[in-house]
């Protein structure tokens, strides 16, 4: 099953996420910043708990393995979460239910 169409929408799904904090910055059309990339290398222990978890969910829609886990999702708000949440309802239908989640946000 094809989840994302391209590494395109992708990264506009880590902008998204990212975007919804003063991380924005960190992800382009294209992919993660050299910053992104260094603090993911430091271990991103500088950012608050919500901040680190959307960071982090965001290297692994990119394809990088980090120690988030399931249990990381509860530092999130609830509209944070909500908006997690139907991520993961749109990618579980695919690349065009991710478009709708993307125009939506």
């Amino acid at each position: 099953m094809v989840i994302f169409r391209d590494d395109v929408q992708r990264a506009r799904v880590c902008s998204v996420l990212l975007g919804k904090t003063d991380l924005r910055g960190l992800w382009t059309k294209l992919g993660p910043t050299e910053q992104a990339r260094a603090l993911l290398v430091q271990g991103a222990g500088t950012l608050t708990t919500e901040k680190r978890t959307l960071f982090l969910l965001s290297w692994e829609i990119w394809r990088e393995r980090t120690d988030l886990s399931f249990h990381d999702l509860r530092s999130l708000s609830k509209k944070r979460l909500y908006l997690v949440g139907s991520l993961l309802a749109a990618m579980a239908r695919g690349p065009d239910q991710v478009d709708a989640w993307l125009r939506d946000r």
